[in-house]
């Protein structure tokens, strides 16, 4: 019996611009606090950014599985105002929930770390409170532990200057209940 091999891929938004409202719609129901009716963020504005480009900052890349859109990371300049010094980062990181445990948020992590590093960046870093587990199993270094409006903070970087990520294919992709920068006026 032939195996099916369920092909991965992750292609820039700016390549695929047919799905901003998908990305849309993903981000809002994945952050209503941020991105909903009532909330700071600016959805279309950052969803616009993160299409602009394949080479310039932001950059959003959107993971298929079999052809199929599954998940959402970007790439970002800037995400946490203490630490303007360190770039790029790596945020939003979303996973349909029926496909979530199924190593996808690994895949996108390594595949925004690729695009960065395609971009002649050495590093990565990433502001967690929730996706401490992925980041670890995933080789990423622990930077610091910082307060970001008011709740504790993780900052990681990817494998010691510009080593190897090594990324667990059976990572969970975390559930984020608001984005760390969402207190202080950042978009996720």
């Amino acid at each position: 019996m032939a195996t099916i091999r369920r092909m991965r891929e992750a292609i820039p938004l700016s390549q695929v611009p047919a799905l901003k409202a998908t990305v849309a719609a993903w981000l809002e129901a994945e952050w209503p606090g941020w991105y909903g009716a009532q909330g700071p963020g600016d959805l279309h504005a950052d969803v616009e950014a993160f299409a602009r480009s394949a080479s310039v900052l932001p950059v959003g890349l959107v993971v298929f599985q079999a052809g199929e859109p599954v998940g959402f990371g970007a790439l970002k300049a800037a995400s946490i105002p203490t630490h303007c010094h360190l770039s790029p980062w790596a945020a939003t990181g979303f996973v349909v929930p029926h496909c979530r445990g199924r190593g996808i948020g690994a895949f996108l992590l390594r595949a925004i770390v690729a695009h960065a590093r395609a971009m002649g960046h050495a590093d990565v870093y990433c502001g967690t409170s929730t996706a401490v587990s992925l980041l670890q199993r995933s080789g990423w270094q622990p930077l610091e532990q910082v307060l970001h409006a008011g709740k504790p903070l993780s900052i990681y970087r990817t494998g010691s200057a510009g080593g190897p990520c090594v990324i667990d294919a059976a990572a969970t992709p975390p559930r984020h209940p608001e984005p760390p920068e969402a207190a202080d006026g950042r978009s996720p």
